[in-house]
C-alpha cells in the first residue's frame, strides 16, 4: 500500500497508458479511413463507433479516483489529479481529432449537400454534434463529483489531523502529570471504516 500511495500518480499513468492508447488507435483507425468521397454508410458506421469509444475514459479515471482514496486518503492530491487530468486530456484530444476528422468529410462538398440534401446525411452530421455534446456534459459531471470528492476527502483528513492533535495534547498532559487518564478524553471502543482508512493513509 505505502509504496502504491507513495508513487500513485506514476502508477496509474504507466497502467491506464496500456488500456487508453488501445482506445486511441481504435479512435484512429475509426475515422482514418474516411474521406470526403466516403459514402453515408461508412460515416454512419464511424460515428456509432465513435459514439462507443467517447465515454470510455470516465470508468476509468472514476476507477483513479477510487484507488486514490483508498490508498491515499487525499494525501499528495496534486500529483494524483494531475495524472488524472492527463489521462483525461490525452483522450480528449484523439477525441477532437476524431470529431474534426468526421466533420471534414461530412462537410467536404456543400454545393452538393445543398443541392442534394439527404437527411440521413444530416442526421449523421448531427449524431457526431451530439457524441460532443454527451463527451461535454460526462465532462462536467466528473469535474463535479471530483470536487465533492476532494472536499469530503479534505474535510476527514483535518477531523482526523485535529483528532492526533487532541491525542497528543491529552498524553502529554498525562505524561507530565497534570491530567488523569480518564480525566476528558477516552479513546473509542471500535473505530469505522473512514476512520481506519484516515489512520492507514
Amino acid at each position: 500500500f505505502t509504496f502504491y500511495a507513495q508513487r500513485f500518480a506514476d502508477l496509474e499513468g504507466k497502467h491506464t497508458r496500456v488500456v487508453a492508447g488501445v482506445v486511441s488507435k481504435d479512435m484512429q483507425q475509426t475515422v482514418g479511413s474516411i474521406s470526403s468521397n466516403s459514402g453515408l454508410q461508412s460515416l454512419q458506421e464511424a460515428t456509432s463507433r465513435l459514439k462507443d469509444l467517447a465515454p470510455f475514459i470516465f470508468p476509468m479515471v472514476e476507477g483513479s479516483l477510487d484507488r486514490f482514496e483508498l490508498f491515499n486518503g487525499g494525501y499528495r492530491v496534486g500529483a494524483a489529479l494531475g495524472a488524472i487530468d492527463k489521462i483525461l486530456s490525452n483522450h480528449l484530444g484523439e477525441l477532437v481529432i476524431a470529431i474534426r476528422s468526421l466533420s471534414a468529410a461530412m462537410t467536404a462538398d456543400v454545393n452538393k449537400l445543398a443541392d442534394d440534401f439527404d437527411e440521413q446525411h444530416v442526421l449523421c452530421a448531427m449524431e457526431v454534434l451530439n457524441v460532443a455534446g454527451n463527451f461535454r456534459r460526462d465532462l462536467r459531471n466528473f469535474e463535479s463529483g471530483t470536487r465533492t470528492r476532494m472536499k469530503s476527502l479534505s474535510e476527514r483528513m483535518v477531523d482526523f489531523l485535529g483528532q492526533e492533535a487532541e491525542i497528543g495534547r491529552i498524553a502529554s498532559a498525562v505524561k507530565g502529570g497534570s491530567m488523569s487518564v480518564g480525566s476528558s478524553f477516552s479513546l473509542p471502543d471500535s473505530l469505522s471504516v473512514v476512520d481506519i482508512d484516515s489512520y492507514l493513509s
